[in-house]
């Protein structure tokens, strides 16, 4: 018993609340950054390159804080999968942004960052507690 409330412990979200936090600002500086290079500071586009490159890296980052939270610290699967599919779309968003695909760019990108404020969402809800069984009282 004391093992499963181990393995369950809050302690095993923190690497996946730390990881989806940094890449959830980071998703939402892309607009930002490509914006301010449209408004004509085009030092934004090399700005906007290098966030997407370090974005990449800090999805499978939290992939792999993902799966801790999964296995050892009991957060469902669907958390694993979100975060997959957000390794791929970055990878995708990537490759979109380079050959200049914007109609993939775009709305991926706005994809990207839904996901990732899901996964911040989930990293930071409270844990349930189980409610305790009612105590039989013998008078």
């Amino acid at each position: 018993m004391a093992e499963d409330a181990h393995r369950r412990s809050p302690a095993w979200r923190w690497p996946l609340r730390v990881t989806a936090s940094v890449l959830t600002l980071m998703l939402f500086t892309q607009p930002l950054l490509i914006g301010l290079f449209l408004g004509g500071d085009f030092s934004k586009l090399a700005a906007h390159a290098a966030v997407g490159g370090l974005t990449v890296a800090m999805t499978m980052l939290q992939f792999v804080a993902a799966v801790l939270a999964w296995k050892p610290g009991g957060l469902p699967g669907w958390v694993v999968a979100v975060a997959a599919a957000i390794v791929v779309g970055a990878v995708v968003q990537i490759a979109a942004g380079y050959q200049r695909n914007l109609g993939l760019h775009v709305p991926l990108g706005v994809a990207l960052a839904a996901g990732g404020l899901l996964l911040l969402c989930r990293a930071w809800w409270p844990r349930r507690t189980p409610t305790p069984p009612p105590v039989a009282r013998p008078w």
